[in-house]
């Protein structure tokens, strides 16, 4: 498809998403440092928490198997401007203030290039 301009879909999928969306909290857990055998301890890891909008949906009836998704588990759609990571398994998700646990991500990102990303989660 030449001449589809994705980065203005990316800006308008981004602007639906800030207007319908609700607020939430990407959360990126970074592991701890190295080891200190002087103090016997681990440096901290840190969490990076980028805030962001989302709409959350319910998975389709037909994608629900009991196993990889659950009845419970919701679909996270993100803009893609704005979001300085790639969202990946074991991010968290804060909406409403509720903490949702990534199980898979992915992205729509028709001629290579992101437009949005859509994240399992659960609870």
């Amino acid at each position: 498809m030449s001449g589809v301009k994705y980065g203005k879909m990316a800006v308008k999928a981004a602007r639906k998403i800030a207007k319908y969306g609700a607020p939430a909290v990407l959360v990126r857990h970074v592991p701890g440092g190295e080891y200190d055998p002087a103090t016997g301890t681990v440096a901290p890891g840190e969490d990076v928490r980028h805030p962001c909008r989302a709409v959350l949906s319910r998975p389709e009836s037909g994608l629900v198997d009991g196993t990889t998704v659950l009845a419970s588990d919701q679909i996270a759609i993100l803009g893609v401007p704005g979001v300085p990571f790639v969202p990946g398994v074991g991010d968290d998700m804060e909406v409403a203030g509720e903490t949702w646990t990534a199980m898979q991500a992915m992205h729509v990102r028709p001629g290579g290039e992101d437009i949005l990303f859509k994240v399992l989660v659960r609870k």
